[in-house]
């Protein structure tokens, strides 16, 4: 029942320290009490797998890779609580949608805005801070009223939060358990549970926790053998917060929360580990800026220097003079494109930019993003394939369906097979064809020109070949829908 805090600036050992003290247990014990890694989202598979991967191991039973969420699922299926359906992000704006409309004409400030694009999600993300800090729907408006002709709105704007947000509550209640309150069920959960009894718990890869976090690790602190908590820091804040101007303001002000919290529960806070070795950096002139960034006055560094810093007149200039430097550096350095990595701190502003002029200047890449799922072809395919029945094929859904490319034959190149449904599509809009057409077994007829002379003048070579490819197509499509 200890709190352990380990700081160091960033490379200098923490991570490895956590791993090595992981597997020394694991050597020494392999079917001990539990120990348990907890880490953000995207570091679990890495983490997880330098664990299971290290030949001194040879696999882990004892211990455990988790987030924050994963740690609550594994605690409420032992201790009960999980029994509830969960409330994905497309059921919460579901469920926000319908309490708008059912409360739309008690709205003061919403009422106009809600039926615009983008107010849903609006919602949804702030209902989710709301619960990730702790705000309950009453305390949205106390205290609020504010006086003034600017403040009307903000007071109107409050108490429809509060109503919505009210009424969420209400809805999900018993029913329903949503991402953000799986914490709160953990907290009050980690007390029954016998897998975190007398378990070693050590948490990396974090510089500040939410109030919900907050309330899980003092529970752990509480119940479990001890904590051990990694933060990137050179010095700790235990007894006053950071300066609002230090390097590693969020860091401090974490240990200075984590320490008033753990006085105020009687938890016994072991000795701190500082460590103080610095990252080898491969070139010197990094090493110097990592150290020196916020000394003031500035330190200079005496010698050659990899650095630049370069300015462009705005954003589609900076991303050429990038891929220009890239190229050379492929061309001239012995570079490989993998082995260059672009970061960028609002990529949402750049993406738009970074992907024509990558491919004007062949460039391959990748951006690591989250992508919406509604556009991707298997979601479209789905959705077109369902709506061709439904609207009895139609044209609008049936090349929907097919410009999703997922009915192309595998051996057929995707850009021969393009060119053989524009054909197709063309038919389609001079002939007419829809509903009954589609799925009747009699053959389409195809003529170049259409006329009262043609019932004597007998078929061309060319318009028999357009219309055979043509029923083929037909039968491609058709086909595997109707089965």
């Amino acid at each position: 029942m200890s709190l352990r805090m380990v700081i160091g600036r960033s490379g200098s050992g923490k991570t490895a320290m956590f791993l090595d003290e992981i597997k020394g247990r694991l050597v020494e014990k392999p079917d001990g009490t539990p120990i348990i890694y907890i880490v953000p989202e995207q570091m679990t598979f890495l983490s997880e797998y330098r664990l299971a991967t290290d030949p001194a191991i040879s696999g882990m039973i004892r211990a455990q890779v988790y987030s924050f969420s994963r740690l609550a699922w594994r605690i409420l299926q032992e201790t009960g609580g999980i029994s509830r359906t969960h409330l994905s992000s497309v059921g919460m704006s579901m469920l926000i949608r319908k309490i708008i409309d059912e409360q739309k004409e008690q709205l003061k400030l919403f009422q106009r805005a809600a039926d615009k694009n983008g107010f849903i999600q609006k919602l949804e993300q702030m209902i989710t801070e709301f619960k990730r800090y702790c705000i309950r729907p009453e305390e949205l408006i106390q205290g609020s009223s504010f006086s003034g002709e600017d403040t009307n709105a903000l007071n109107d704007k409050l108490q429809d939060l509060e109503m919505i947000y009210k009424k969420f509550e209400d809805e999900v209640f018993g029913k329903y358990i949503d991402s953000e309150d799986y914490f709160q069920l953990l907290s009050e959960k980690v007390s029954f549970s016998s897998y975190l009894k007398d378990a070693e718990i050590y948490i990396d890869g974090f510089y500040s926790f939410s109030p919900q976090e907050y309330q899980v690790m003092i529970e752990l602190m509480k119940h479990c053998k001890n904590v051990s908590i990694a933060l990137t820091t050179d010095h700790l804040s235990i007894n006053s917060p950071p300066d609002e101007l230090d390097l590693f303001r969020l860091s401090g002000e974490t240990s200075y929360t984590l320490y008033d919290l753990a006085k105020a529960n009687g938890i016994e806070i072991e000795q701190s580990v500082v460590l103080k070795e610095q990252r080898k950096w491969t070139e010197p002139s990094l090493s110097h800026f990592e150290e020196k960034f916020d000394a003031r006055p500035a330190v200079s560094y005496v010698g050659e220097t990899k650095i630049n810093i370069c300015q462009a007149v705005n954003r589609r200039a900076e991303i050429e003079g990038i891929a220009r430097e890239i190229r050379q550096l492929v061309r001239t350095k012995g570079y490989r494109y993998r082995d260059i990595a672009l970061l960028i701190r609002n990529g949402g502003d750049y993406h738009e930019i970074v992907e024509p002029v990558f491919d004007d200047y062949q460039i391959p890449y990748f951006i690591d993003q989250k992508r919406t799922m509604l556009n991707h072809p298997l979601i479209e395919f789905i959705r077109s394939s369902l709506e061709v029945i439904n609207s009895y094929w139609r044209y609008e859904p049936v090349f929907r369906m097919i410009k999703t490319e997922l009915l192309y034959p595998l051996q057929e190149k995707p850009a021969k097979m393009r060119e053989k449904m524009d054909k197709l599509e063309n038919y389609c809009l001079a002939y007419g064809i829809n509903g009954s057409k589609w799925t009747k077994k009699e053959r389409w007829s195809y003529r170049r020109i259409r006329g009262l002379e043609l019932e004597v003048n007998s078929q061309t070579d060319l318009e028999k070949e357009m219309e055979q490819e043509l029923n083929e197509l037909k039968l491609m499509v058709t086909a595997p829908i109707l089965r």
